[in-house]
């Protein structure tokens, strides 16, 4: 992926569309439940990623939700500025949610995340 291609979609940069978009692809695929009602998420990319872990778990009304949908934001964040998600995203107990031998998962889900919403621009990269 260029790198012109990263910057156009940062989450940084994310409309209300994008953001309803995310959440719609993170409950099919990461099998949220209940799932996340984007009326109960900032509007934009910007207010997106200035939430914490805390207001992650509150809107998504479930714990779990909520760390899977911060830990794929901060890896989408990771693909354009190439800055790891903070280990403080995980506790020992949400170990699971990420770990070394699922790092082509998430290039997959990441560019597949990519391809659902901009299916002519991305490419596989893994």
């Amino acid at each position: 992926m260029s790198m012109e291609l990263s910057k156009k979609y940062h989450p940084l940069d994310w409309t209300n569309d994008h953001v309803a978009a995310w959440l719609k692809w993170c409950s099919k695929h990461l099998e949220l439940c209940p799932i996340p009602k984007s009326h109960d998420f900032p509007n934009t990319g910007y207010e997106l990623c200035s939430l914490d872990r805390t207001e992650f778990d509150r809107r998504s009304r479930n714990r779990r939700s909520g760390r899977l949908l911060l830990l794929h934001l901060s890896l989408l964040r990771q693909q354009v500025t190439g800055t790891p998600p903070s280990p403080s995203l995980t506790t020992p107990e949400d170990g699971d949610l990420l770990n070394s031998s699922n790092s082509m998962y998430t290039c997959l889900v990441i560019d597949n995340f990519i391809i659902t919403i901009h299916p002519e621009d991305a490419k596989l990269n893994c």
